[in-house]
């Protein structure tokens, strides 16, 4: 049974990678699509909660040795439930 769900996990775990409509061209023109610093801005104003949470993990990771384990892991529940 095991092996049967890793197999299906296997499976089906890079389809959330994929865009909407799979590999096919665009019917945009270069001109019409926004740059990369604006896919990227337009990314990061949509998923705010992810780039804020990997850099509260950035911020617990570095502090956790100078600051001791409980503080900091009450610290940085909440900052996620924050958010």
């Amino acid at each position: 049974m095991p092996r049967f769900w890793g197999t299906f996990l296997l499976i089906l775990g890079p389809r959330p990678g994929l865009p909407e409509g799979g590999f096919r061209r665009s019917s945009e023109t270069e001109e019409a699509r926004p740059s990369t610093a604006a896919r990227l801005k337009n990314w990061i104003t949509g998923n705010y909660e992810v780039v804020l949470t990997f850099l509260f993990i950035g911020i617990y990771s570095v502090l956790l040795s100078s600051v001791s384990f409980t503080i900091m892991s009450a610290l940085f529940i909440f900052a996620q439930i924050l958010i």
